[in-house]
């Protein structure tokens, strides 16, 4: 069965300074292709945006997580 969205899922991810960057942007990477990864291999037009996911933090200010990896965030709680 394929789900066809009219408007992408809302997801916030929450960063802390303690957040492992990799876990943080491999999570962003994956719901960011969830959708369109086959077609890109194929070379398909029908890609799709099915998740809208932005980080959320504290504060909007920029800062580094873990092993210095810079965090921007999208919105602040």
């Amino acid at each position: 069965m394929i789900l066809s969205l009219n408007k992408p899922i809302s997801v916030l991810i929450v960063a802390l300074p303690e957040t492992a960057g990799s876990a943080l942007y491999g999570m962003l990477d994956v719901l960011c292709s969830a959708g369109n990864i086959f077609q890109t291999l194929v070379r398909s037009n029908d890609e799709q945006q099915l998740f809208r996911v932005r980080i959320v933090a504290d504060s909007e200010r920029p800062f580094t997580c873990g092993n210095g990896i810079p965090v921007t965030p999208d919105c602040e709680i």
